[in-house]
């Protein structure tokens, strides 16, 4: 794979080159506070009251099943220390465990309160009630879930992302959309492009460039301008999987207001686009692929075509030097490393480091 493939898709290997993405923002690791956020986010606002009921049970006294508490909430407590400890952000889902054990303090907590007091169990009953119908909202697609004081379900892709939000599973959607308004001409960002077929799902449209494609090595010709319809998934719009926000080639989309959303993970934006990194990338994607194949000539070719889209990439750089070198041009090469050098080092901290010191590597002979 090329290096700009490498560069961009090492996360997707072990944990730790993860991304996080928690509040709108791309960290190059996990945070300590992206679980416990999570939790606040994607529970349901009925438990998190009942947890509150919880606390206040046990700190006055109402429930004192001493055993049984702590058999209940030092697990949790554990789970959730051990989580914050980890470098591998990607999902509610890894903390589930936790929810055995707080739905039945929570539930304790709740039984001490109507057993003391008659009229709580009105209190207890209501908040059943919401707890019941609340996943109704998301109804047939559950995964974006998040309580009302975060938005909602279309609004947890601007807090979260991967399988807090968006799978890909969308499709089936995205058909019934498309088709209603009989649109056949649009372009689509599909999280699990390269790994799933949109068009075995009646999607019409021709896909760009996404963190997935490019691990699969799949190619794709994508003009510097493109007319919408454009559908970006929310998995690819938060730019981690490509480690930055700076580095994502819709970075501009965060900051338009879509025209639609379907199932609270495909965003549709209406208008003409620039999308020069996504095209650079594409060309980097067949540079990558020749020089496999050992077309050095072609390989070239589509490397220069990755800058002359986007000269200021620092991965069409590195992808130009690669093709140079194997081309026996090493001044050439040098030349477009440095390049690639000098535009590594203007990226944010925590994302800089590490490209910096791969392309000082190849400067090197390494």
């Amino acid at each position: 794979m090329a290096d700009v493939n490498v560069i961009y898709l090492q996360r997707l290997n072990v944990e730790d080159f993860s991304s996080t993405y928690i509040f709108g923002k791309v960290y190059p690791h996990g945070v300590w506070f992206y679980f416990p956020s999570a939790f606040a986010i994607k529970s349901t606002l009925p438990l998190l009251i009942l947890l509150a009921l919880a606390i206040v049970a046990v700190a006055t006294g109402k429930l004192r099943a001493w055993r049984e508490i702590l058999f209940l909430s030092v697990p949790a407590a554990f789970f959730f220390t051990v989580a914050t400890c980890s470098r591998l952000n990607i999902g509610v889902r890894h903390i589930l465990p936790v929810y055995v054990f707080l739905n039945v303090l929570a539930a304790a907590a709740a039984w001490a309160f109507i057993r003391q007091r008659r009229r709580w169990a009105w209190a207890v009953g209501l908040l059943l009630l919401w707890q019941a119908t609340a996943p109704a909202r998301c109804f047939p697609a559950y995964l974006a879930y998040s309580n009302e004081l975060w938005g909602g379900p279309s609004n947890t892709y601007k807090y979260l992302t991967d399988s807090n939000v968006d799978w890909g599973q969308q499709l089936k959607a995205v058909h019934q959309y498309l088709d209603a308004r009989k649109i056949t001409g649009c372009w689509f960002a599909y999280f699990a492009e390269g790994v799933v077929d949109t068009g075995a799902y009646g999607v019409p449209c021709r896909p760009l460039i996404t963190a997935d494609s490019m691990w699969v090595g799949e190619e794709m010709d994508i003009p510097p301008v493109i007319d919408g319809p454009v559908l970006v998934s929310a998995g690819t719009l938060s730019g981690y999987e490509f480690d930055s926000a700076d580095l994502s080639p819709y970075r501009q989309f965060t900051s338009l207001r879509p025209a639609a959303t379907i199932q609270n993970g495909v965003l549709v934006f209406e208008g003409r686009f620039q999308v020069a990194r996504a095209c650079a990338l594409s060309h980097t994607q067949k540079a990558g692929n020749r020089m496999r194949a050992g077309q050095l000539d072609q390989a070239l070719a589509e490397a220069q075509a990755a800058v002359a889209a986007d000269p200021d990439f620092f991965g069409a750089q590195v992808t130009l030097g690669d093709a140079l070198i194997r081309l026996h041009r090493g001044g050439e090469a040098r030349a477009a490393w440095q390049t690639a050098l000098t535009l590594a080092g203007k990226l944010e901290p925590g994302v800089r480091e590490a490209r910096v010191r791969r392309i000082q590597r190849k400067l090197a002979g390494r």
